[in-house]
């Protein structure tokens, strides 16, 4: 999700500097880099307030949720009947939906 109006750094048009939320699916080559070092980055764009951490190897979704301290709290859902409430976009994001065309055991577990 991107404010209104988008803003992005050059006449290329590639890179959105007014990001709300991001949502990354996790795979095993990307995890480590998408948990560190581009999440650290992610922090530095003032208007993230939300950042999701999607797995793809099993039922599991991490949101972490900036605090007006500038600190990030981290919510975590494993069951596939549950809603996450994503303030930024004032909605809310069913998991059985993210997972529905998954099968548990497609992909080896994590």
């Amino acid at each position: 999700m991107v404010g209104d109006p988008v803003e992005v750094v050059d006449e290329h048009r590639d890179t959105l500097t007014n990001l709300q939320v991001i949502a990354e699916v996790l795979s095993d080559s990307t995890e480590k880099y998408d948990r560190g070092a581009k999440f650290e980055r992610y922090r530095a764009v003032a208007t993230l307030s939300e950042y999701l951490l999607v797995s793809q190897v099993r039922i599991h979704i991490e949101v972490y949720t900036r605090q007006p301290d500038g600190g990030w709290f981290l919510r975590e859902w494993n069951d596939p009947g549950a809603e996450i409430d994503l303030t930024s976009l004032r909605c809310r994001l069913k998991i059985a939906e993210v997972y529905a065309k998954v099968t548990p055991g497609d992909q080896a577990t994590g």
